[in-house]
């Protein structure tokens, strides 16, 4: 059961007018009617042709899709809680996608453009199809090519694809202040250096699996509250993980290494530790 569609969705902020959020010029779905046997929803493809996202971010640090991630007063949870929504998106791609991104408080403008994009599966249901795309990545980061290049085994009876992981001296402050929601506290300093491997096997009869393994590492770590009272200051975090599988969330640490941590743990007068302390907003 295939399907094709067309789609825009637009933000209506009274002092702007509506505008454009997101939009795509095609979407196709393949659904399979085994979905009915499964109890779940099964999509052998799922395709997005030339989908466009636009994010702005306002003079008063809010998003044009902040109303979206603002929280909600908690449902009264029900007697019975009903299971989550198996599903098995498998073969997914995306093609000519571009993202723009307007901060005007900087003033400046960015974009990822050509996006081009192939993920065999977002599953939390086992189920196996015939042939799955291979796993890649590329796009134009405000102009400059960013790609994610892997090899294949076309030998091997799991078609194993892999793809290095390099990242050198990430500064996570500067991308945490486009954060749409509030923190309470400062990050200050931080940088995240990755060496990993991302690994995707098809296994005949079984689910895929997707594998990470390799060496993450956090360095110059100093975290203060709202009132620039340091909390932490670690010179180095250092975190091996050996092989895992994302797709069940099973997380296998090699080795953690804290470096010279320092906590600073005040408990005033009235018995409150300010690491316990929820701090005012900005």
């Amino acid at each position: 059961m295939a399907g094709y569609s067309r789609g825009e969705i637009s933000s209506t902020e009274a002092e702007k007018g509506a505008e454009t959020f997101v939009a795509f010029d095609e979407l196709y779905l393949n659904l399979q009617t085994v979905s009915i046997f499964k109890r779940g929803v099964i999509l052998s493809e799922l395709r997005i042709e030339k989908p466009y996202v636009k994010i702005v971010r306002n003079e008063d640090l809010t998003y044009n899709f902040s109303d979206l991630v603002q929280s909600k007063e908690p449902e009264p949870e029900l007697a019975t809680k009903s299971e989550p929504l198996k599903f098995s998106l498998n073969n997914i791609s995306i093609s000519n996608g571009k993202v723009s991104f307007s901060d005007l408080p900087k003033h400046t403008e960015h974009s990822v453009s050509d996006i081009n994009a192939a993920l065999p599966l977002i599953s939390n249901l086992p189920y196996y199809v015939d042939t799955y795309v291979t796993p890649s990545f590329e796009a134009k980061l405000n102009g400059r090519p960013v790609a994610l290049k892997g090899q294949t085994k076309p030998f091997m009876d799991t078609l194993e694809t892999t793809f290095d992981v390099n990242i050198k001296n990430m500064d996570i402050p500067y991308y945490l202040e486009y954060v749409p929601v509030k923190m309470d506290y400062k990050i200050l300093s931080a940088y995240l250096d990755v060496n990993s491997t991302i690994s995707y096997s098809q296994i005949k009869d079984r689910q895929p699996l997707v594998s990470l393994k390799g060496n993450i590492v956090l360095k110059d770590i100093d975290i203060a509250d709202k009132k620039n009272n340091r909390l932490v200051k670690l010179p180095a975090f250092d975190i091996t993980v050996a092989d895992s599988d994302l797709l069940m969330s099973k997380i296998h640490f090699a080795k953690i290494l804290l470096n010279a941590p320092e906590l600073n743990v005040i408990r005033d007068s009235s018995d409150r530790i300010n690491f316990l302390q929820r701090q005012n907003p900005l």
